[in-house]
């Protein structure tokens, strides 16, 4: 994988991101969806900010437009 522009934050933006990412991640297991492994390590790229929020949701639109497309 590769990061095309890390940015760099703050220790505040970085805590504020976990916290976002974990309600986001508990909203889905109270649904009963799981991330894959390669969802969870861009939700870690994008927390630590080596991936914008721009290109997470490109990756994942690409994903799972494909994911949806074989079906």
């Amino acid at each position: 994988m590769r990061i095309e522009n890390p940015v760099t934050i703050q220790p505040q933006q970085r805590a504020e991101r976990s916290r976002m990412l974990a309600s986001a991640v508990a909203s889905q297991r109270i649904e009963g969806l799981e991330l894959d492994a390669q969802s969870k390590r861009d939700f870690h790229a994008l927390e630590g900010g080596e991936l914008s929020a721009s290109e997470l949701r490109a990756r994942l639109l690409s994903r799972y437009s494909r994911a949806g497309a074989s079906r």
